[in-house]
């Protein structure tokens, strides 16, 4: 019984050449098209670029400074202030800043700060902010975790919203793409 329907099934496939080809060439087309828009120009992927500022009369900070210019991890460009860093964020130049004032001590609780809008999709905030802590713990604890980094919103730029949840970053997009593979068929 079940052999016959997967024999009558087939058949009707095989005939239907619009289903047949939905069927084997739209995915190898998809993938094209989404790997071409989501590949960079070299095919490596791009560096976030980090407006960086840090007080001369801090050695850690300088430590800090020179250890971030280093890493291959972020793009990261001089500020002259800290008041640069922050309008160079709001105003979406780079990606996130990062600020060692005189006070940056991690071991006695003084975090760096982390200039970045807090409503930055997760799939860009958490690795950067992992890098960094990585990059910060590496130069003030030789590896361990400690209070390196507060996040804070630039000036001007909206709070994220509250208790937003996989849910509603997954669903409205697979529910295009739903719509959009009812439509092909």
């Amino acid at each position: 019984m079940i052999l016959a329907a997967i024999k009558k099934e087939a058949t009707l496939l095989i005939r239907d050449r619009g289903a047949l080809l939905s069927l084997f060439a739209l995915p190898v087309v998809f993938t094209i098209v989404f790997g071409t828009m989501m590949a960079t120009d070299d095919g490596t992927a791009r560096r976030s670029r980090l407006a960086i500022w840090a007080d001369g009369e801090n050695a850690l900070a300088q430590r800090v400074l020179t250890a971030v210019r280093l890493s291959t991890i972020v793009d990261a460009r001089l500020a002259g202030s800290p008041q640069e860093v922050r309008t160079r964020v709001a105003k979406q130049d780079v990606t996130a800043g990062l600020i060692l004032t005189r006070a940056f001590a991690p071991r006695a609780g003084q975090p760096a700060e982390l200039v970045i809008d807090e409503a930055t999709s997760p799939q860009l905030r958490g690795p950067l902010e992992a890098s960094l802590r990585a990059i910060i713990s590496t130069v003030v604890y030789d590896g361990r975790e400690g209070h390196l980094l507060r996040a804070v919103n630039p000036p001007g730029v909206r709070p994220a919203l509250g208790k937003t949840g996989g849910f509603q970053v997954a669903v409205p997009g697979n529910a295009v793409l739903f719509v959009f593979f009812l439509a092909l068929t």
